[in-house]
């Protein structure tokens, strides 16, 4: 790609999509799985996240408290 440094066996690759292209050659659907990332694991199981986000979601914001921080 024009522009676009040359980074090794990387360069002319699509930046954010490349990835998954490849993995899809390779090894077809499977490859688009979730892939174990790097980081903190989540502290928070996924029960915990759908109960937040129904506290969250549960009632509309009033119009003279939507967008009030304080």
């Amino acid at each position: 790609m024009p522009g676009l440094a040359d980074s090794g066996d990387h360069a002319g690759r699509c930046l954010h999509g490349g990835g998954w292209r490849d993995r899809f050659a390779r090894e077809g659907l499977a490859g688009l799985e979730d892939r174990p990332r790097p980081g903190r694991p989540p502290v928070y199981g996924p029960e915990v996240r759908l109960r937040v986000v129904a506290a969250a979601t549960a009632h509309r914001p009033t119009p003279m408290t939507a967008g009030r921080t304080g």
